[in-house]
């Protein structure tokens, strides 16, 4: 280290280097408005409803409804965006040409979804029958509704019944659909290895949780009253 610091003390010092030269910069311009241009949010944005919506009154008649569940269904009416309208109780409905028939304001201009169901809470997604109403249809016209429900049994043989007490319940035509009313009994699979159900008119599946190769079972309504249902292959 001595022998570094000593030829380090021997050297000249570090001459100056050449003075550095600044180029003058060329003046900004001042600033200038922007041509007018169209706004983008029109063209990308989609078209939006009014708020509050203009609301017409709309008459539904709900068709072979049996009887007995008249005193617990209803009819729901939820708008193009999904969100609820109304629930309309059949209890207070008038019954007038074998059809019940109720009245509701709902947005003019909008396509409709009417379902009957028998829950407030459950009606969205579980459902015993649902009418897409077209925005273009005679705002004058009643919306007829077919409510048909019909009670089924389905009956597992005694080797399917560990298979059978977890099934998926559900509806072809609707992925969104909930069985969450769809059992008479509050669950699946019975003491007696049946399974309750009731069924708005549709197409439907029966298919076993359980992992491997199981059969669906097929259930059509309106069709059998009961049927035997073989889940293992």
């Amino acid at each position: 280290m001595g022998y570094v610091a000593a030829l380090s003390l021997k050297q000249e010092p570090i001459a100056a280097g050449e003075a550095a030269t600044l180029e003058a910069m060329a003046p900004l311009p001042e600033p200038k408005r922007l041509a007018r241009r169209a706004s983008f949010v029109p063209a990308a944005a989609t078209k939006r409803d009014a708020f509050p919506p203009e609301m017409r009154t709309i008459a539904i008649a709900v068709r072979d409804l049996p009887t007995s569940l008249r005193q617990q269904a209803g009819v729901a009416v939820y708008d193009a965006h999904d969100h609820e309208v109304a629930w309309l109780p059949l209890a207070a409905a008038k019954e007038q040409d074998g059809a019940l028939h109720v009245t509701t304001p709902a947005p003019s201009e909008q396509k409709l979804r009417i379902v009957v169901a028998s829950e407030f809470a459950t009606a969205r997604n579980s459902y015993w029958t649902s009418v897409d109403w077209p925005t273009d249809a005679d705002q004058d016209r009643t919306i007829e509704v077919t409510a048909a429900v019909q009670d089924i049994t389905v009956r597992c043989a005694d080797k399917d019944r560990a298979i059978a007490s977890l099934l998926r319940l559900r509806r072809k035509d609707d992925p969104r659909w909930a069985p969450r009313t769809a059992f008479s009994s509050g669950s699946a699979l019975g003491l007696d290895g049946t399974i309750a159900l009731r069924l708005g008119a549709g197409s439907y599946e029966l298919v076993p949780w359980a992992t491997g190769e199981h059969a669906t079972v097929a259930i059509e309504v309106p069709g059998p009253a009961s049927i035997d249902a073989t889940f293992a292959r």
